[in-house]
């Protein structure tokens, strides 16, 4: 059976049949206000649900029998908001249309002398001038204004006003003029304290915490009891054997053969096929899975970035396994297990009863990395999916929107530390959100320095690193050429390092280091004097205290993953004596507490640079049924560049 939703030509008969979706306009006219040059006239319209009545309004001309106002007492007519209504740009710089562009600097210059805050400016009128001299400066972007009459946005001008608030923009003395002493601050809150009648029952239930505040509605009742069959109308699903993948225990793998007869290391996993439930429970729909990534979470329980969110599936899975040096204990294994694999994007087949947000057709993605992903069908509770809009990005690039959206917060969180010019640390920079994070901060006109792990202890180190990156492109083409494993050339890099480098590089990376040895000396040694604000790191252990030291005083450290499965330690002295900051971060728990407008914005801005080609991840796609032990082989490489992605065509086959 092929579904209807794959990218190719199907090669058998489909079962499923989606209704085609139709147009919604996105726009509804508005009935004009009734007014003394209107005469409204109504109608009765019978439909089968019953009669309403129709009014419209007819515009006529003033009869002479009304009394007319008088040209002292009429009030002139609204004008309705433009929003293109913008000031005019040449009039803002006190300049003509055919300025040239020595006239447009100079003005501009005049202008920002008399108006910046600093010097007791209006900040508003300074961001105005900002504005129009950024437009008239550019050749592309005034010969569009002059056409137009509307200054247009690019990729890069929305992603600078969106984030951090916009604090990538120029804002002038705005942050002096918000911020206020101690005094103040404590002043202003006791007035609130004062003036608040509530302000008493609200600590109170603060005090209580967030669990004694939960209010009990019908829809928690029916996650706890369900809803008895037979009170609903079931919907039925035809008779299908889908694929999916398991995790295998240990035992059960037997010596894992790999295709060329060796034994292979690592996660062991078995496709298989089972057939889907025979109707839809209250609240349930039928998903296509459409694609799904692998990640390090997967093949290794309590690794890769987001670990934490993944620790307590691994441990209902496995029943127990070891987290570095830790054994977690043994608990009851369940009996319905999920399939393999966490993230996915897939389109809702069938809805059942109960369901009120999702409809045919619609894309989603999962709540919570425990429903499993490496399957082609499966019956899902609405509630344990997110909504995405549909043709949000290619389907490959949706499948990949965690990675995505995790280094997209990581830097948009830290608006109020980052400004352009500072220096972000990333470790596991080969992985694709240190990719991701390279190529945003080269958009933000910040300085992005990638620590990859070393492949040869003895050739991959920060000097030789330091020499290759001085080297002249024949030189490096030499490199390359060699074998990685030739150990009489200790004073270069090896070849796999070598691609790192030059790929980071083309991201946008300011400099490349070897995750080894000092980083701030080996920053230090390549005249970086000005160290980074911002470190990020998603190996755990000893590489986030190396990345850690590398900071400037106040810096700070954020941890999105633990690939290595050791706990973080740093020493006291960088907390205390430096004044470092450190901190967790998960994706899955961010979005659980933001909004679903304030997530949608993330998706969307996501979407607008990845469908400009100015951000993207390096993948290989595979057909889940037929490819999935090539893939697996792939996954098990020492080092990989690319992301794979588990691509979904064959849903599975029919039975009586």
């Amino acid at each position: 059976l092929t579904s209807t939703h794959a990218p190719r030509v199907p090669t058998r008969p489909s079962v499923f049949d989606l209704p085609s979706q139709p147009r919604r306009c996105s726009h509804t006219p508005r009935r004009p206000p009734p007014s003394t040059h209107s005469v409204a006239q109504q109608a009765t319209a019978t439909t089968p649900a019953g009669s309403f009545i129709v009014t419209s309004y007819v515009p006529t001309r003033p009869s002479s029998d009304l009394p007319i106002a008088s040209p002292a007492l009429t009030m002139p007519a609204a004008r309705n908001p433009d929003p293109h209504d913008e000031p005019d740009l040449y009039q803002t710089l006190g300049i003509s249309s055919v300025a040239s562009s020595t006239e447009i600097r100079r003005a501009y210059r005049t202008l920002i002398t008399k108006q910046h805050p600093d010097k007791g400016g209006d900040a508003a009128k300074f961001a105005v001038i900002q504005r129009a001299y950024d437009v008239l400066s550019e050749t592309e972007s005034r010969n569009r204004y002059d056409q137009t009459g509307v200054v247009e946005k690019s990729v890069e001008d929305e992603l600078l006003d969106s984030f951090g608030g916009g604090a990538f923009r120029d804002r002038g003395a705005e942050d002096v003029a918000s911020k206020k002493t101690l005094e103040e601050a404590l002043t202003v809150t006791q007035q609130q304290h004062n003036e608040s009648h509530s302000a008493g029952f609200e600590a109170w239930q603060r005090s209580r915490g967030t669990g004694m505040n939960k209010t009990i509605g019908v829809e928690d009742i029916i996650e706890t009891y369900g809803v008895v069959k037979g009170s609903y109308d079931e919907i039925t699903l035809p008779k299908i054997r889908a694929f999916r993948v398991d995790r295998m225990s240990d035992d059960a793998a037997g010596g894992n053969k790999s295709s060329d007869g060796k034994s292979s290391s690592g996660a062991k996993f078995s496709l298989s096929s089972e057939p889907i439930p025979s109707t839809l429970e209250w609240g349930q729909v039928l998903l296509h899975i459409r694609a799904s990534p692998v990640n390090p979470a997967d093949l290794a329980p309590g690794t890769g970035a987001e670990a934490g969110s993944s620790l307590v599936d691994g441990i209902e899975r496995k029943g127990s396994f070891t987290l570095g040096d830790v054994n977690i204990a043994n608990t009851p294994k369940p009996t319905n297990l999920p399939a393999a694999g966490a993230d996915f994007v897939a389109v809702v087949l069938k809805t059942g009863a109960g369901v009120k947000t999702l409809a045919e057709g619609d894309w989603v993605m999962p709540r919570h990395p425990s429903l499993g992903a490496w399957r082609s069908l499966f019956c899902a509770k609405e509630k344990d999916l997110r909504k995405i809009a549909p043709e949000l990005m290619q389907i490959e690039n949706c499948a990949m929107l965690r990675e995505f959206c995790v280094a997209y917060r990581l830097l948009e969180d830290a608006g109020d530390l980052l400004r352009p010019g500072d220096a972000v640390i990333v470790d596991g920079a080969s992985g694709a959100i240190g990719g991701v994070v390279v190529q945003l901060c080269a958009l933000l006109k910040m300085r992005a320095v990638a620590v990859v792990r070393p492949v040869d202890l003895i050739r991959d180190t920060n000097a030789n690193a330091e020499a290759y990156g001085a080297m002249g492109e024949t030189e490096k083409e030499k490199v390359l050429a060699n074998a990685m494993n030739d150990s009489t050339l200790r004073t270069t890099v090896t070849s796999l390092f070598a691609k790192t480098h030059d790929r980071l590089k083309r991201y946008g990376a300011a400099e490349v280091l070897l995750d080894e040895g000092n980083l701030r000396t080996a920053l230090e040694r390549r005249r970086f004097f000005a160290r980074p604000k911002l470190a990020l790191d998603c190996i755990g252990g000893a590489a986030a205290a190396r990345v850690a030291h590398a900071l400037q005083d106040s810096g700070r450290l954020v941890v999105f993953g633990c690939m290595s499965g050791r706990a973080v330690t740093l020493p006291w002295t960088t907390l205390v004596a430096r004044g470092l900051t450190a901190k967790g971060f998960s994706l899955r728990k961010w979005m659980d507490a933001a909004s679903d407008a304030k997530i949608e914005k993330m998706f969307q801005v996501v979407a607008k640079l990845v469908n400009a080609n100015k951000l993207a991840i390096d993948h290989c796609e595979y057909e889940l049924s037929s490819e999935f032990q090539e893939a697996m082989e792939h996954s098990r490489e020492g080092r990989r560049e690319v992301k794979i992605v588990l691509r979904v065509d064959e849903v599975g086959d029919t039975y009586e």
